[in-house]
């Protein structure tokens, strides 16, 4: 659920207070560790192996929402056109 909210902080901070091998063998959580870092890596194809069941299928639904708009790319966008312009200027 926090994956799905964007809370990619809250869900570090609940990761850690697991014991690592719970972390690497349970199949509930460690689909959703590799998610993340399929998202974070920036990934997205890889995003829609196994889905299983309901809640992930609704995971892949809220993330692909925020697909369209990665705000890092946005940014960089932004800024290579103001140089552009302020290249003009000068």
């Amino acid at each position: 659920c926090l994956l799905a909210q964007n809370k990619v902080g809250e869900f570090h901070t609940a990761l850690e207070h697991l014991p690592p091998s719970i972390v690497s063998e349970n199949v509930y959580i460690r689909h959703p560790v590799a998610m993340e870092q399929y998202l974070m890596e920036g990934a997205y194809n890889k995003r829609g192996w196994e889905v299983g069941s309901d809640g992930y299928l609704q995971f892949i639904k809220e993330v692909r929402k925020h697909d369209e708009s990665v705000p890092s790319q946005d940014l960089a966008s932004q800024m290579i056109n103001y140089a552009r312009e302020m290249e003009q200027i000068v």
